[in-house]
This record gives C-alpha cells, sequence and structure tokens, in this order.
C-alpha cells in the first residue's frame, strides 16, 4: 500500500505552538491559583510502581508494554527512595524522591535493579513515560557509586524506545522525525514493491556507555534497499513545508537510522545523503534532517562500539 499526502505543520511549527500553549497555560494557573495554598507535605513517600501502569489494550502497543513490564519484572524492586542519593546529568544531586518529585515530574515512573553489563554489580535502571503526544519514552541508567549513591551515566529519550529481559534497549527514530515535512501519520511505503519502515536500532549498556548490539549489517541492508526504491519515486516540489507526501520523511528516517549505525558521523552521513537524494531541495533537505539529529544527540547517549 501506497502512502497518501496529509497537510499538517511540521515539527519546529509543533514547538512553536506548544511552547506558546504553555506559556498561556501558565498564566491561566497563576491567575486561578489559590491564594491560601496548602502546605505540601514533601515527606510524603513516593509511590513506584513495580510494572507500567495499565492502560487501554487499544491504546498503546504492545510491544513497549509488554516489553517493560518484563524487564522491570525481571529486576530487583526499589525499597526505599528516601535512602538512595542520584547525581543526575545536569542536575543537583538530590535525594531519589525529589528527583522524581522535580525531575521527572511524577510522571509513570519505574525503577529497578539489574546488573545491565554482567559485571557483577547491579545498576538501577529508572523508565518515566512523560505524557504527551507522540512522546516521551525516558530511559535512565544510574551506577552506584557509593553505598545508595547513583550517578546518570545514559539516558535515552524518544516516543518508541524500549527495552527487553536481555537487556536490550531499541531506539526509533519516527517519533523524532514524525513532522518532516509532512503529518505525523504521512508516511510513503510500497509494501508490494518491498519498501518498508526502516528497523529499529538496538544498544546494550556495557560500562557506563551504549554500545550497538543485534544485527547492523540487515539494519543498513534495509536501509540501503529502501533508498534504492526511493530513488525511484518522482519527488514534487513543496508548496508548503508540511506539504509532503511522506516521501521526504521516508528518506529522513533511512539516513537517521544509518547514522545511528554509522557512530553518528555526519560526513558518513552526508555522503550517503548526497548519493540519493538529488532533488532540487537537497540542501534545505540536509539542513532540516542535520538539525534534527543534532536533536536527538543532545537528548540521548549514544556510543559506537
Amino acid at each position: 500500500m501506497k502512502g497518501r499526502s496529509c497537510s499538517l505543520e511540521n515539527l519546529y511549527f509543533q514547538r512553536k505552538k506548544m511552547r506558546c500553549f504553555l506559556a498561556a497555560l501558565l498564566l491561566l494557573f497563576l491567575a486561578c491559583k489559590d491564594k491560601h495554598p496548602k502546605t505540601v507535605d514533601t515527606d510524603k513517600p513516593v509511590v513506584v510502581t513495580d510494572t507500567v501502569p495499565k492502560v487501554p489494550v487499544d491504546s498503546v502497543d504492545m510491544y513497549e508494554t509488554d516489553c517493560y513490564d518484563s524487564f522491570f519484572a525481571s529486576g530487583e524492586k526499589l525499597k526505599d527512595t528516601a535512602a538512595i542519593t542520584v547525581s543526575p546529568a545536569g542536575y543537583p544531586t538530590m535525594k531519589l524522591k525529589k528527583y522524581i518529585r522535580e525531575v521527572l515530574m511524577e510522571g509513570y515512573v519505574n525503577i529497578c535493579f539489574k546488573d545491565m553489563d554482567n559485571d557483577g554489580k547491579k545498576e538501577m535502571v529508572i523508565f518515566n513515560y512523560t505524557g504527551g503526544m507522540h512522546c516521551c519514552d525516558e530511559f535512565y541508567v544510574y551506577e552506584e557509586t557509593a553505598p545508595g549513591k547513583y550517578v546518570q551515566k545514559v539516558k535515552l529519550f524518544a516516543g518508541t524506545t524500549c527495552v527487553n529481559t536481555n537487556n536490550e534497549f531499541t531506539f526509533s527514530v519516527y517519533e523524532l522525525l514524525g513532522y518532516f515535512y509532512t503529518c505525523y501519520a504521512c508516511l510513503y511505503v510500497d509494501s508490494a514493491k518491498g519498501l518498508v519502515d526502516p528497523l529499529p536500532v538496538v544498544y546494550k549498556y556495557q560500562k557506563g556507555k551504549l554500545v550497538l548490539a543485534g544485527d547492523t549489517a540487515a539494519i543498513n541492508q534495509s536501509a540501503l534497499k529502501n533508498l534504492e526504491l526511493l530513488k525511484q519515486v518522482k519527488m514534487n516540489p513543496l508548496k508548503e513545508d508540511w506539504d509532503d507526501s511522506g516521501v521526504r520523511k521516508m528518506y529522513a528516517l533511512n539516513f537517521a537510522t544509518w547514522h545511528l549505525t554509522h557512530g553518528n558521523n555526519y560526513t558518513i552521513t552526508k555522503a550517503l545523503f548526497d548519493q540519493y537524494y538529488t532533488a532540487k531541495d537537497k540542501n534545505k533537505v540536509w539542513k532540516e534532517l542535520k538539525e534534527s539529529l543534532e536533536v536527538m544527540e543532545e537528548e540521548n547517549t549514544f556510543i559506537q562500539k
């Protein structure tokens, strides 16, 4: 089945609208706030679920839910948030319960302890669902540096991040590029010809870093096959920056996947881009793609094996 054309603001317009919305919401909150607010009990225990909160089956990808459940069920459970101190990247050292309240904003938080790299020491793994449309799963891996003291080593942030009982993190670039010159639901595919979604990239935690795992050769082969097929698709000029049929997004998804499996090397990625994307707007599209990849790298910890 081939993709169809939709019209919607691109990712950057969405972000601008969201910032305006949040500002308006804050003003409304301040205007309506109780003049005599109740005192918040900061010592109240934080409840952390052992598994992902249950949601209606038809509203979530079962692969993600089952994956999270199985992983956290297989780890050692958290017993007392007050007994643990964390040092998150970009934040001062604080108690874990304060971190959950003020940094993770008391989202859908799951915590367990597992030996992620088979070195005989258990890391603390935190999952947080931030909420929001097409967003966002956060994974953090903390290492214990002293009894009860943990330092952040790794962060994964995306809409389709998962982890399995083999301690493998899967990462998809679809959420990042969901509005790449088109609407979120728009993607050009042609399953009859073999043009399909690119495969997710797999990582494992190893000595404080994320390293590539899984069959990267198969991922690369799939991306190259998609790009060969995309070269045969007629590229229509854009009337607006969000008026593409999904072809440009399909290009971007495969280039981004290649980028991850080649050490986030922009020289290598640009060479592949120049080889396959030859439309007249190539400079504009490359600039947009590079900016998106840079955003991804700011929010995630990617280390090449």
